[in-house]
């Protein structure tokens, strides 16, 4: 931050790395080396806020992940037959159907039953966490969300799952 002094408004300088600066990969904890070890790690962000939806989005593609956006459960599972996530962060707020309730559908999806769930949401309350054991999530953030904290959830299932993960060095 830079300013003149009082009533000479401030400088903000944010500096973000771009998608190729700074990336390093870590070898998968199972040290296959197959073809399935060399893909990058795919999330899902399902949102109804488009904004906060985006903002995570680019900040896990700038760390290296693969990512794709759905706004609404249908998008969301139409997105993740296409596309074959990893980890699906999935709010539960959303229009229509809650999360809890897609994460439901998402279990007996053919091909979204093997992604790992995250809620990413504003509900906070005791009970919400049971709700989301019950529905099958493997994790429980309240936004707004730690992004370190965000992306060492996403890591560890990729550990877990085999496959390589590109980080931003800090």
């Amino acid at each position: 931050m830079q300013s003149a002094g009082p009533g000479q408004g401030s400088t903000f300088i944010l500096r973000f790395p771009s998608a190729g600066d700074g990336v390093e990969t870590r070898a998968a904890a199972s040290g296959a080396g197959g073809a399935e070890d060399k893909r990058r790690l795919r999330v899902l962000v399902v949102d109804d806020n488009i904004d906060a939806a985006d903002a995570i989005g680019t900040l896990l593609t700038l760390s290296g992940f693969e990512v794709a956006l759905a706004h609404a459960p249908a998008d969301a599972m139409e997105r993740a037959a296409e596309f074959d996530p990893d980890v699906i962060l999935l709010d539960i707020g959303l229009p229509g159907k809650t999360g809890y309730e897609l994460a439901r559908d998402l279990h007996a999806h053919p091909v979204a039953a093997r992604a790992k769930l995250i809620a990413l949401t504003g509900y906070g309350r005791p009970g919400d966490t049971l709700q989301a054991d019950a529905a099958g999530f493997a994790g429980y953030l309240v936004k707004p969300v730690d992004v370190d904290q965000l992306r060492e959830r996403i890591e560890t299932i990729g550990r877990d799952e085999g496959v390589d993960i590109a980080v931003a060095r800090r």
